[in-house]
C-alpha cells in the first residue's frame, strides 16, 4: 500500500466522521446564533440565582452536578448529537425529582423562611413599625445567649448613619432581626458568620462583611482591628463581639470601649445607646 493510499484512507475516514457528527464550522456557527446565546445567558443567571439562595444548605452539593448535565445536553446539542442530548435531558428530570424527593424539608424550610422573612420585613420595616425597645430587649438577649455559648459573633449596629456602606465583601440578606436567625447564622461555620452582620433599624442588611475592601485574609473578631475601629468611628455604629473559648462580652461605641461585660450592664448600655435612657 502506497502513501497515496494511507492518506486517501484517513482522508475518508475522517470525512465519514465528520459528515456523521456533523462536526464542521458551519453547523457550529449556525448552532450558535443570537437565541442560543441569550438561552445560555438566561441560564447561567438561573444558576447563580439558585446557588446564591442554597449555597449554605445541604442543597449546594447538587449544583454542580446539575451544571455537568447541562453542559453534557449543551455540548451534544453543539455537535449535532440528538441521541446523547436526550439521554442528558432525561438524566437531567431524574435528578431534579431526586434533588425533590431527597431535599424535599430542606426546599420547604428555604421556601417557608424566605417568605416568613419577606412578610415580616415588609409589616414590621416597611411600613415603619420599628419597635426600638423591642428590639434593644431582643439584641441584649441574643448577645448573652452567643457569650454564654462561647460563639464568636460580631454585630455592627447603627445609631446614627447609615452602615449600608460597610457591607464591603459581605451578603445582603435584608432579613428582620431576630434571636434565632443571629443564632443560625453565627452557630454554623460558613461565609456569613465569618464576618460582621450589620443591623440597621431592626433589619439585618448584611452578614459576613469584612467592613472594608482593603482587610487581612483573616478578619479578627477584636477590638483591635482597625475596620472594626474605622466602623465605630466614621459610622457612630456601636459594635457588639462575643468571643470562643470564653464568655465575654465586647462593646465599642465612637470612643468608648467595653469589655467582660456582665448582662446588667451590657442591657444598660444599650438602653443609654440607643434610647437614650
Amino acid at each position: 500500500m502506497g502513501f497515496d493510499a494511507i492518506q486517501h484512507y484517513f482522508s475518508s475516514g475522517w470525512a465519514a466522521l465528520s459528515g456523521q457528527a456533523n462536526f464542521s464550522w458551519s453547523s457550529i456557527t449556525d448552532t450558535l446564533n443570537l437565541t442560543v446565546a441569550l438561552d445560555i445567558v438566561f441560564v447561567l443567571l438561573l444558576l447563580w440565582w439558585v446557588w446564591r439562595k442554597i449555597r449554605h444548605t445541604a442543597l449546594a452539593g447538587m449544583v454542580p452536578k446539575v451544571g455537568l448535565v447541562l453542559l453534557v445536553m449543551f455540548l451534544a446539542k453543539l455537535f449535532g448529537l440528538i441521541a446523547v442530548f436526550y439521554a442528558a435531558f432525561a438524566g437531567l428530570l431524574v435528578l431534579l425529582i431526586s434533588i425533590g424527593a431527597i431535599y424535599h424539608q430542606d426546599l420547604k424550610k428555604l421556601w417557608d423562611s424566605e417568605l416568613a422573612y419577606a412578610v415580616i420585613a415588609k409589616k414590621h420595616v416597611m411600613n415603619g413599625q420599628y419597635d426600638v425597645k423591642k428590639f434593644v430587649n431582643e439584641l441584649s438577649d441574643t448577645v448573652v445567649t452567643l457569650a454564654k455559648t462561647q460563639t464568636p459573633a460580631l454585630l455592627v449596629i447603627r445609631t446614627d448613619l447609615p452602615v449600608s456602606k460597610l457591607i464591603a465583601n459581605g451578603t445582603h440578606l435584608y432579613a428582620p432581626f431576630s434571636k434565632e436567625f443571629v443564632l443560625d447564622i453565627f452557630c454554623h461555620r460558613s461565609k456569613l458568620s465569618a464576618g460582621a452582620m450589620l443591623i440597621d433599624q431592626g433589619v439585618v442588611i448584611a452578614a459576613g462583611s469584612h467592613l472594608a475592601n482593603n482587610v487581612p485574609k483573616r478578619f479578627l473578631f477584636s477590638l483591635n482591628n482597625s475596620a472594626i475601629r474605622d466602623a465605630a468611628n466614621k459610622y457612630d455604629a456601636l459594635i457588639i463581639i462575643t468571643h470562643k473559648d470564653r464568655e465575654d462580652i465586647s462593646l465599642l461605641h465612637k470612643t468608648s470601649s467595653y469589655t467582660k461585660l456582665s448582662s446588667i450592664n451590657l442591657d444598660r448600655i444599650l438602653k443609654t445607646i440607643l434610647l437614650n435612657q
